[in-house]
């Protein structure tokens, strides 16, 4: 990477040949009902085909999602993230399985990886900055990360907010024996208005990806008013289903885009540089993801302000 403040992912490395064949024919599935209706009744042996109409009607659904940008998407039971709280409980519990299972480092999955480089890259930085005096983790699910680091830095107040009661209950029963690690559950918004988070770090992962471009918006002009010292993700990114081409990351105002399904791909550093905050860092992490255009970014910006 020559410019940290420009990425394009994904680049001409990637075989990404199979997967726009595979759009191609959801298009034509789609557009073409008869055709879906022969490969229906052949035999399971074409189960992946006869498939293809529902994969391209939620690539579709997807699509105008993102267009739609409906701005209570961090509501539960809204078109974005989980229906209930129930049902983002359960991505946190699938965590909590994922980390417990024999062979977690070299299962196909980009997690341990993504953890091995989140407890890194923000070690130092706490390391290189004394003046940090707390972390807020906006979608924290299972507190594994957080847990980590507060053991690491016991000098730095730690807070992971979900919207889960269940979440916050859960995380708390897990990691009770720290006192410098608290879980909430609620309302973004509302938890940080009445708070100074001076000197401190605001991290997402895997987070802003099930978010449309209004509300990124409104959480960073947020971040900033609230003089945050440092914005930090870790976002996953890949080949957009909807334009099956490269997204270019930069400080440029550009469309946000479908990843897949209700992912979506959003250009950070303009968002970032938007809301008064310089960015230092920009890498893409590869992991052990079956699909060989998964990659995570990683940001790192300070507030000019602070």
């Amino acid at each position: 990477m020559t410019n940290r403040k420009r990425l394009t992912w994904p680049d001409s490395s990637v075989p990404i040949l199979k997967i726009k064949i595979k759009v191609f024919f959801q298009k034509i599935f789609f557009n073409l009902p008869f055709i879906d209706k022969v490969a229906r009744k052949l035999s399971n042996a074409f189960k992946l085909i006869s498939d293809l109409k529902n994969i391209e009607k939620k690539r579709r659904d997807g699509i105008a999602l993102i267009r739609t940008d409906e701005k209570d998407s961090m509501s539960l039971g809204s078109n974005y993230g989980y229906k209930d709280e129930m049902g983002e409980f359960k991505v946190t519990l699938k965590y909590y399985e994922q980390i417990n299972e024999p062979g977690f480092e070299s299962s196909v999955s980009e997690s341990y990886i993504l953890y091995q480089s989140i407890v890194d890259k923000l070690s130092k930085l706490f390391s290189s900055d004394s003046s940090i005096k707390k972390f807020f983790n906006l979608g924290v699910s299972y507190g594994h990360i957080d847990y980590l680091l507060a053991r690491k830095h016991p000098h730095i107040e730690f807070v992971g907010l979900d919207r889960s009661r269940f979440t916050r209950i859960f995380n708390e029963a897990h990691f009770s024996e720290l006192s410098n690690l608290k879980f909430v559950s609620g309302d973004f918004f509302q938890y940080l208005k009445d708070r100074d988070f001076s000197c401190s770090v605001f991290f997402t992962a895997r987070t802003l990806v099930y978010l449309p471009p209004s509300i990124i918006h409104k959480i960073y002009d947020t971040v900033c008013a609230k003089r945050f010292k440092y914005i930090t993700l870790f976002e996953q990114v890949g080949l957009s289903m909807e334009t099956l081409s490269p997204f270019i990351f930069d400080e440029n105002e550009r469309d946000s885009v479908l990843h897949r399904e209700k992912f979506f791909i959003h250009n950070y550093p303009y968002y970032l540089e938007t809301h008064g905050f310089v960015l230092n860092e920009l890498e893409l992490i590869k992991t052990n993801h079956p699909f060989p255009d998964f990659r995570i970014l990683f940001a790192l910006a300070k507030n000019t302000n602070s």
